[in-house]
């Protein structure tokens, strides 16, 4: 089953990189059962990607402690990626998102890689396609 495309504005948390907050959009998709992937953009210079598989979101819904089935965790993951997100940057290289579903609620945390040229201009690409084509189903 696929994850329906979530789409939502991030801001980034100030930080030695970043002396200001600087809005990113954020991209999270792929299949339900197998992968969830997270891409973060501010369309200039900074875009990150995080890719999580199934056995380490396993873990993830583990060190959060969610209980229930599967569908429950995505719908947890889903529910709280449209909801309070931050990204932080660490470093040049790395970054992490942020997500809570509600105030008192476990946090979920993504890690997150920067991606440099053509990697990050096809994953801009992608995230600007794809927003089209959600825009187009409205």
């Amino acid at each position: 089953e696929d994850l329906n495309p979530i789409f939502g504005r991030v801001l980034a948390r100030p930080s030695a990189l970043m002396a200001e907050s600087v809005p990113f959009i954020l991209h999270a998709y792929g299949l339900a059962d197998d992968e969830l992937r997270v891409v973060v953009s501010d369309f200039r210079s900074n875009t990150f990607q995080g890719i999580m598989s199934r056995n380490q979101l396993e873990n993830l819904r583990d060190d959060i402690g969610i209980s229930g089935s599967w569908s429950d965790f995505v719908d947890y993951i889903t529910t709280s990626l449209r909801s309070d997100v931050e990204l932080v940057i660490e470093g040049v290289t790395y970054g992490r998102v942020i997500a809570q579903k509600a105030k008192g609620l476990p946090k979920v945390c993504l890690h997150l890689n920067r991606l440099v040229g053509a990697d990050g201009s096809e994953a801009n690409a992608n995230v600007a396609m794809k927003l089209y084509e959600e825009f187009n189903k409205l």
